[in-house]
């Protein structure tokens, strides 16, 4: 499992011009993590490239979760 710490090292290390301080790169990491719930809510499709597809449906009352893989 990566941690929140892990991916905020990793936008630090890869982008440090933009990410000076841990407390950036925390932000954006913690708006990305908000972002994909929310939009499943909505019934969106999160595509992350490189990862796969993320998508809800809901079928009545009975609300699912899908995953495809790239």
């Amino acid at each position: 499992m990566i941690t929140t710490q892990e991916f905020t090292s990793a936008l630090k290390e890869k982008m440090p011009d933009l990410f000076q301080k841990d407390y950036d790169a925390r932000d954006t990491v913690d708006i990305i993590f908000a972002c994909i719930p929310r939009a499943l809510k909505n019934a969106d499709t999160v595509d992350i490239p490189g990862i796969g597809q993320i998508s809800a449906h809901s079928e009545g009352a009975r609300k699912q979760v899908t995953f495809k893989p790239s």
